[in-house]
């Protein structure tokens, strides 16, 4: 909520009567010169002076209003339509009139992609009085906006001139990217390393070993756990600390070059839309999650969201800064790692490469970004496949995602795939 009576940059200018009066007093100034007519001079000059002493009025007289404004919700995904509440009194000396009936209104500023406010008049406000309005707005798209200042016109008692000014500040308006509900998935998504069976495997490993997680070429066989080996059907080891939580980190593609589309149907706002949906889903599980972007990583649901709905495109090196971020080499065991990445090729490859490995299991949604754009280019579809078949080589669970793929099904998809790894997996350790 905001509140003030500031006003700032007016701008004036004569009404269609004061142009009309103006143009009236010069057509008989002219007559009476031309005449003779001393009385058609008066006349003339008593008209024109209506309107050119009403500017100055109507631009230095201070008019002092009190802008409250509540905007309800403040935080909301793209597409709901938000409430806004103003709260319009006057204080101290001011012209008489503040709008009025006629053509003078007020508009709260509003920009795109939100719905323009609807202009209002607000009438005539005495000393101490207070007006009330109440509208809603439209949004349409991600990202933080500003509702406000107040621009109203201020009429000087003749309606000669007109002086439009805006009075309080801006109100934050915070669209998050659309959070796609995840939670039918809670029983399942282990297959990803990041459900029930954390716990299992966490619980399996003794109160004296701190956490286990699957063998990797290079573990000492000293630091297997037998038992857990033997109840997960495959080699798993001990790790050197106990995770207080649950840990994931989820690693969103911002490369500009790396999506296509535009709008809320781009490639981009679906991988927003999809890192959002994760990081809601995961809090729900108690999990600590780690949100890598370029710049730096991001904790705590808010925080995360808010970072989400500010998000923009970067250059061609945002994969490899965000994976950075993500400080898997330096701090043990991560739990699972979840990547949404558009068009991946050459050195984006080899960033992800080593990432693949150092988690306990990391799950890529790969985006068919061929499908977003306006023609795919021969050979594209080749192109994603190879990269599908590189990424599973380093150690990643990869879900193709196209164009009519939503959100809720490409979280359903990795969970399938990632639960026929687990049974592929322990069915070989069984044969073995």
């Amino acid at each position: 909520m905001s509140g003030s009576g500031r006003w700032r940059h007016p701008r004036t200018q004569l009404t269609l009567r004061g142009r009309a009066f103006a143009a009236a007093g010069l057509s008989v100034l002219v007559c009476g010169l031309a005449l003779g007519q001393r009385d058609l001079v008066r006349l003339s000059v008593l008209v024109l002076a209506l309107a050119v002493l009403a500017w100055p009025v109507t631009a230095l007289l201070p008019a002092r209003l009190r802008v409250r404004r509540q905007v309800s919700p403040a935080r909301v995904q793209p597409g709901h339509t938000v409430t806004v509440r103003l709260e319009i009194a006057r204080w101290g000396n001011g012209l008489r009139d503040i709008g009025g009936s006629g053509p003078w209104l007020a508009r709260d500023r509003t920009v795109p992609p939100l719905s323009p406010a609807p202009p209002f008049s607000i009438g005539r406000l005495a000393r101490g009085g207070t007006r009330a309005v109440t509208y809603s707005i439209r949004t349409q798209a991600r990202g933080r906006w500003l509702v406000g200042p107040l621009d109203a016109g201020l009429a000087d008692p003749f309606r000669m001139v007109v002086s439009t000014r805006t009075f309080g500040d801006a109100d934050e308006l915070i669209v998050y990217p659309q959070v796609i509900d995840l939670d039918a998935e809670v029983g399942t998504t282990h297959a990803m390393g990041v459900g029930e069976a954390s716990v299992g495997m966490t619980a399996a490993a003794g109160e004296h070993d701190l956490s286990v997680r699957e063998y990797r070429h290079g573990d000492e066989l000293r630091r297997v756990h037998w038992r857990s080996s033997a109840r997960h059907g495959e080699l798993m080891v001990r790790t050197d600390e106990q995770p207080l939580h649950r840990r994931a980190s989820i690693v969103v593609d911002l490369r500009a070059g790396a999506h296509a589309g535009r709008g809320l149907t781009s490639s981009l706002e679906w991988a927003l839309s999809a890192a959002a949906s994760a990081c809601v889903h995961l809090a729900g599980l108690d999990y600590r999650v780690r949100l890598a972007l370029p710049g730096g990583d991001v904790t705590g649901l808010d925080e995360q969201l808010l970072a989400l709905a500010s998000a923009q495109a970067g250059g061609p090196d945002a994969l490899a800064d965000a994976v950075r971020h993500t400080d898997l080499g330096h701090r043990g065991d991560q739990g699972a790692v979840l990547a949404f990445l558009g068009e991946v090729s050459g050195a984006a490859l080899d960033t992800l490469a080593g990432l693949g490995h150092l988690a306990q299991r990391s799950t890529a949604w790969c985006l068919d970004t061929g499908q977003w754009g306006s023609g795919r280019r021969a050979g594209a579809g080749a192109d994603f496949a190879r990269t599908l078949t590189t990424l599973e080589s380093y150690g990643w669970l990869t879900v193709p995602v196209g164009y009519h793929v939503s959100v809720a099904q490409a979280w359903r998809d990795a969970v399938t795939r990632a639960g026929g790894r687990t049974m592929g997996a322990t069915a070989a350790g069984s044969g073995a």
